[in-house]
């Protein structure tokens, strides 16, 4: 039977106590950390069945020492560094609010703040003024709902779901076998095969109004690649047949452009003027044509031709709504 994990930091006390050649008995100990010398016994044990520890009693001293004297604890030392790291995965992680793993989440991080060595301090409130992820425009849902699609993907069990249009208020039952569940961009979304559709379609989880199990299960496809299927996505839309995307940039925004990676199918081409001609290839143009949109006046579509023209579709629209610009009318900077 394994001895049960005592603190950590008790733990790294004794070994501590070890390594100084002062040769600690459970008496000692004990009146050190103000616990039972029951519980220094099952300490000691924990260190030489769990850890490998090679500690040993001498008599004449009435005290422990290890037989290697070179022997150190098998544990991840951390640095200031990993541990303010830590603390940054954590807000990160503010996004499994609502999920079945935010109270796991919780319970981990206390944990590890709390047994970690007393040589590491780090100025957590220090790192709360430094840092910070806005996590705001991420969709609510219902923690049941999630919960019940994270044990539907995870046991491969077919779900009916009342699921609401984006585009209206309507909304239609669904037949669903839940594939994959993914963060993109601080949004979750259920990757699965629609029944009704007879296709694979993705699902946002706070469109979900009702979800049971049908009962039956269902295999996923052995082809079915999480990281394929949203590669040619310009975020989490995909299509049938890939677009060769061309979009020219001025030399106003270029830079912008240059500095980041929007897409890993990608290519740039510098302009002598400054600007810049980015292609992509993929497999929707809805988010990509939305994206161009947001560059306003930066950004000429060079193609491919249904981007093109949904733009300008678009701009069309927008004239109609705002009106053409009075002579008066002063640009923003």
């Amino acid at each position: 039977m394994f001895a049960s994990r005592p603190p950590i930091r008790r733990i790294f006390e004794i070994h501590s106590a070890i390594t100084a050649g002062t040769h600690p008995n459970t008496a000692t100990l004990a009146s050190r950390f103000e616990v039972h010398r029951r519980t220094i016994s099952r300490d000691i044990e924990y260190m030489r069945d769990q850890l490998r520890a090679p500690i040993e009693y001498n008599p004449a001293r009435r005290g422990f020492y290890y037989a290697e004297p070179n022997y150190s604890l098998p544990i991840i030392q951390m640095t200031q560094g990993e541990v303010f790291a830590l603390f940054l995965a954590e807000k990160v992680l503010q996004q499994y609010r609502g999920t079945p793993y935010e109270g796991l989440l919780k319970s981990a991080f206390a944990k590890l703040v709390r047994n970690l060595p007393d040589e590491i301090s780090v100025d957590l409130q220090e790192a709360v003024h430094a840092f910070s992820f806005d996590l705001r425009m991420t969709p609510p849902f219902d923690p049941e709902i999630f919960n019940a699609l994270v044990e539907a993907v995870r046991k491969k069990a077919q779900v009916r779901i009342n699921y609401r249009s984006p585009w209206s208020r309507a909304s239609s039952e669904r037949v669903v076998d839940p594939y994959h569940l993914a963060n993109v961009g601080g949004r979750w979304y259920l990757v699965g095969f629609c029944h009704m559709r007879n296709e694979l379609r993705m699902f946002t989880p706070s469109r979900i109004r009702h979800i049971e199990l049908t009962g039956d299960s269902f295999e996923r496809p052995k082809d079915f690649d999480p990281g394929k299927f949203f590669e040619s996505s310009f975020g989490v839309m995909t299509g049938a047949r890939l677009h060769h995307v061309k979009l020219k940039f001025n030399p106003k925004v270029a830079g912008f452009i240059r500095e980041t990676t929007w897409h890993p199918s990608q290519k740039a081409r510098d302009l002598p003027d400054g600007g810049i001609i980015l292609t992509m290839r993929l497999s929707d143009l809805k988010e990509v044509k939305r994206w161009a949109l947001s560059w306003g006046e930066n950004v000429e579509v060079l193609g491919p031709a249904p981007l093109r023209e949904g733009v300008r579709r678009t701009l069309a629209s927008l004239r109609g709504l705002y009106g053409t610009p009075e002579s008066g009318d002063q640009a923003e900077e």
